[in-house]
């Protein structure tokens, strides 16, 4: 609903819902796909300023929508390049970028530093000039902005024909797009079959994803050791008592006692309820030393480490509470010396060697995480050699 007044009386009258674009569930996740997938062949950044520099001209491209690929989306006498990568010139591989007529002409005109043409006759063909013309500035564009292997032109000429190479799967997609040249607007199509291109695999994040966050401060957990316990173990720890983690306190075999450690060696970075992990050298309590390895870190217990199980029991009353069910659970619990943060930019940049300055110290107090919620706080002990985390203070009241 919309509100005004009018005459000191409120008026009230229906949202123009239909005024509103309507989308379908298809066309959004293939946009979402085309998108993914032209990350892997150019820098989008790059081509229009490649090509406003070319033309000496302010260039924007705005994305009207991506829709199924459909002869009718092709202007008349519309202008089409083939585009394929150099290591696959096949028209299965391959991308149409289409002008109409006058965006050809337009563009033609400004490389070569003539007047653009103020009037073209409707349904005009295209000469074979500019067509020609129209195909090495997408080329050049293309060569100047690409990512990995450069492309290659493998047609030019009427769009309507370049078309049914592309679309002939059936799987193929059409971005829409308005190019403004200075205070001129014109129609121009990207068409892909987004099913011989497909994307990288679901979860491939690349330094390109990181880099466009910027400034953005991100912090991975330091996670020194992870154990598995039941609920019922982790409800009853209280300041004092002793977890046992089950790795080794290196450097400190043999000794006996409660004795607290000042922790050096390998730690893993991940986020708090992340299940990957990139294991780091821990060389003194303000810089990590990054490795190529990478460790999975499982929220959840698969078995029950506890080897424990408290049989069938009795019939439950309707009132209780399903507690007993619950208190063996196998769980995860992570042993944190602390959070490593960065810019996303300067993640991006990181590499197997370098060495990240936390700017602070870690470790006191450690904090125990379950499925990325904090449960405790605790200090390094070790017990006989085994690394263990003697219990501070517990996050939040406990019932018993």
């Amino acid at each position: 609903m919309t509100f005004g007044q009018r005459q000191g009386a409120p008026v009230v009258s229906p949202y123009p819902w239909e005024q509103i674009e309507a989308l379908t569930r298809r066309e959004v996740l293939a946009g979402v796909k085309m998108r993914d997938i032209s990350r892997r062949f150019v820098d989008a950044r790059k081509v229009m300023e490649t090509l406003g520099g070319m033309l000496g001209a302010r260039t924007e491209a705005l994305l009207k929508g991506v829709r199924d690929a459909s002869p009718a989306h092709v202007p008349e006498n519309a202008i089409g390049v083939l585009l394929a990568p150099a290591d696959k010139p096949r028209a299965d591989h391959a991308v149409l970028v289409v002008a109409e007529p006058s965006l050809a002409a337009t563009l033609v005109a400004r490389a070569l530093g003539r007047a653009p043409p103020k009037f073209m006759t409707p349904n005009a063909l295209p000469s074979h000039e500019i067509a020609g013309g129209f195909a090495a500035i997408v080329r050049a564009v293309a060569a100047r902005s690409h990512v990995g292997t450069a492309p290659v032109v493998l047609a030019a000429g009427a769009a309507g024909h370049l078309f049914l190479d592309v679309a002939r799967s059936g799987a193929a997609h059409t971005a829409l797009f308005t190019v403004l040249v200075d205070d001129d607007a014109f129609t121009a199509l990207v068409v892909l079959d987004t099913s011989a291109l497909a994307p990288p695999e679901v979860g491939a994040f690349l330094p390109l994803h990181l880099a466009t966050m910027g400034p953005t401060t991100l912090g991975l957990t330091v996670v020194v050791a992870t154990c598995a316990a039941s609920i019922d173990e982790i409800s009853r720890l209280a300041p004092g008592d002793v977890l046992l983690t089950g790795a080794e306190a290196k450097g400190y075999e043999g000794r006996r006692g409660l004795e607290t450690v000042a922790y050096r060696g390998p730690v893993v970075l991940c986020a708090p309820r992340g299940e990957l992990g990139m294991v780091c050298d821990l060389r003194d309590p303000e810089s990590l030393v990054v490795s190529a390895e990478r460790v999975a870190m499982p929220l959840v217990s698969k078995d029950d480490a506890t080897g424990r199980g408290r049989g069938r029991g009795g019939p439950m009353d309707s009132n209780d509470i399903p507690t007993d069910v619950l208190a063996d659970v196998p769980i995860v619990v992570r042993v944190e010396l602390g959070l490593a943060e960065l810019p996303a930019s300067a993640w991006a940049k990181t590499r197997v060697g370098d060495v990240i300055t936390l700017g602070r110290r870690l470790g006191e107090p450690v904090v125990l995480r379950v499925s990325g919620t904090e449960v405790a706080k605790g200090e390094l002990v070790h017990v006989e050699g085994e690394l263990a985390v003697r219990i501070l203070s517990r996050v939040g009241e406990v019932h018993r």
